[in-house]
C-alpha cells in the first residue's frame, strides 16, 4: 500500500506539472541547465536488543555509501556511473560486506513551483542498472553474498531535493530493488549533490 502511495503521489505532481492552467499561476520552468552533477548517496540502520538467557545486549549496525557522478547531454536528462559499498558490524552475528557499481540516467522534472522555499525543491526519477556481489531471495532474510561481483540489480529511485546552497542539494529517496528473481525491495536513502550549470545564454545585440 505505502509503494501505491507513493508512485500515485509522484504521478500526480508529474500530471500537474505539464497542466498549461497550473504551470502558469504556480509551475515555472527552470532557467538554469545544468552540465555535470557529482555527490554520493547513504544508508544506515541498527538493531539492538537483549538476550534472554544472558541479559547482554545484542547490536547491529549497517551503513552503505554510493559516491556517483552524472553529466547532462540533454537538459534535465543525465547519464552517470555510480560504485558503492556497504558495511555491517555486529556482536551476535557474521556478515558479509556488500559491493557493486552501475550505471544510470536521471530525469528531472523541468518545473519548480513559484513559491517561496517551495522554488527550493526538485523531483527526480531514475533508471539504474547495477552489478553487485550479492543477490536477495524471496525465502531469505539475509542476501547471499559471493566473492565477485556477478549479479544483475534494476534499482528505480524516486526522490526529491532541496537547495541548500548555490548548487548543493540534500535529497531523499525511495528506491525500488528488482533482483532478477522476482525479488522486490523498497528502501530510502538521503545524500548531497552538487549541481555545476551551463553558463547562461547571451542575447544577440540588435
Amino acid at each position: 500500500m505505502k509503494k501505491i502511495v507513493i508512485l500515485f503521489i509522484f504521478l500526480i505532481f508529474v500530471k500537474f506539472s505539464f497542466s498549461q492552467e497550473i504551470k502558469k499561476k504556480i509551475i515555472v520552468k527552470n532557467e538554469r541547465q545544468t552540465l555535470l552533477v557529482v555527490g554520493f548517496h547513504s544508508s544506515y540502520f541498527s538493531l539492538k536488543n537483549r538476550d534472554t538467557v544472558t541479559w547482554k545486549w545484542n547490536y547491529l549496525y549497517y551503513y552503505e555509501i554510493e559516491p556517483h557522478i552524472s553529466y547532462y547531454p540533454i537538459p534535465n536528462l543525465g547519464l552517470g556511473a555510480c560504485f558503492g559499498y556497504s558495511k555491517y558490524y555486529s556482536n551476535f552475528m557474521q556478515l558479509d560486506n556488500l559491493r557493486w557499481y552501475g550505471i544510470y540516467t536521471r530525469y528531472t522534472i523541468p518545473f519548480h513551483i513559484n513559491v517561496k522555499y517551495l522554488n527550493r525543491i526538485n523531483l527526480y526519477a531514475e533508471i539504474n542498472y547495477q552489478r553487485t556481489n550479492y543477490i536477495q531471495f524471496k525465502r531469505e532474510m539475509d542476501p547471499i553474498v559471493s566473492d565477485k561481483i556477478e549479479y544483475n540489480l534494476l534499482t528505480i529511485p524516486l526522490g526529491f531535493q532541496i537547495r541548500l546552497w548555490k548548487g548543493l542539494f540534500y535529497e531523499g529517496t525511495y528506491v525500488f530493488n528488482f533482483f532478477f528473481n522476482d525479488k522486490v525491495l523498497l528502501w530510502s536513502r538521503i545524500g548531497f549533490d552538487y549541481y555545476f550549470y551551463k553558463p547562461p545564454k547571451q542575447k544577440m545585440e540588435e
